[in-house]
């Protein structure tokens, strides 16, 4: 290598070097930094449409939460209508038996003496209208019986016109009986209905209605009060030998009032007590969607 060529890199390598060094950080004055600007962020159209573009999803996804929770209160209601419609059928049968286990041919359980415009009242007036639909189903089946009977002791054709005739009547019996049949279905479904009916009647008395668990409730609040009154009178009651507590009188007595149930007396109030329960949970559930759902309502507001 020459050495024109040697001394010219280094003075290039040189020169870069001073080119770095002249790069060097400006650092402002502190003066400029003893008044600072407030930190202000006007809003521009960008951070307007961002903020509208926010509220309409935001509103979008609660009329979805909303839509979702009013499609879940339609099903509890429709749970609610089918567990009265079940109680309708179960309690009328249980009625039944208990009605026709006693002597006396109208009479309703002991438990309902005091209830009869809750109980009473709906249960004789379905029972009457049931009465009216087995009198017609009784009746379409005498119908079926006489076909069936009559088609027993026809004779046998013997010339082709009898065949005829025969083949006929046969034709005529079994459109008959189809017809019958049919109109039987029906019945049993309209009886079914009427059962359904009396326990949506009840249901709207259910919460007056005694119960095991609103007896054994009073007789805890029983409970209660005589412990207080205990803690307030001290060993007094005990050295003037106090009567004993009312709570064992309120328990006895409710063991006393459901011992002389019959057993199906007893199967009945088991019954209105499931009712009661599962239709307070749903209507719960119920409860808190709806709050949920005004909640929404406020913070679109």
């Amino acid at each position: 290598m020459e050495p024109f060529q040697k001394t010219r890199r280094i003075a290039n390598a040189g020169n870069l070097g001073l080119r770095t060094k002249m790069h060097v950080a400006r650092i402002p004055h502190p003066a400029l930094y003893a008044n600072p600007r407030p930190n202000t962020v006007r809003p521009t159209a960008s951070n307007q449409v961002n903020s509208a573009r926010m509220g309409f999803f935001t509103s979008v996804k609660n009329a979805g939460a909303k839509a979702k929770l009013k499609g879940e209160i339609a099903l509890l209601d429709r749970e609610i209508q089918t567990r009265r419609h079940s109680l309708g059928v179960e309690l009328y049968n249980l009625l039944q038996l208990t009605e026709h286990s006693k002597t006396v041919n109208i009479a309703t359980p002991s438990i309902f003496h005091a209830n009869e415009s809750q109980i009473k009242i709906p249960y004789e007036a379905c029972r009457a209208d049931l009465r009216i639909l087995q009198n017609e189903m009784e009746a379409k089946r005498l119908e079926l019986e006489r076909i069936a009977v009559n088609r027993e002791r026809a004779r046998p054709p013997r010339t082709n016109q009898e065949r005829l005739e025969k083949a006929g009547s046969w034709m005529s019996d079994t459109g008959s009986e189809a017809k019958l049949q049919v109109e039987l279905k029906m019945l049993e479904r309209k009886m079914k209905s009427r059962k359904e009916k009396f326990g949506v009647d009840v249901c709207e008395h259910l919460d007056t209605l005694p119960s095991k668990t609103s007896e054994s409730t009073a007789a805890s609040r029983a409970m209660n009060k005589t412990d207080e009154k205990k803690k307030g009178s001290g060993r007094l009651g005990i050295l003037t030998g106090g009567s004993k507590s009312p709570v064992s009188g309120v328990k006895s007595g409710i063991a006393s009032q459901f011992s002389k149930l019959s057993k199906s007396e007893k199967e009945i109030q088991e019954c209105l007590d499931r009712a009661k329960r599962d239709i307070t949970f749903i209507e719960n559930q119920k409860d808190l969607k709806n709050r949920e759902i005004a909640r929404l309502e406020e913070s679109q507001v």
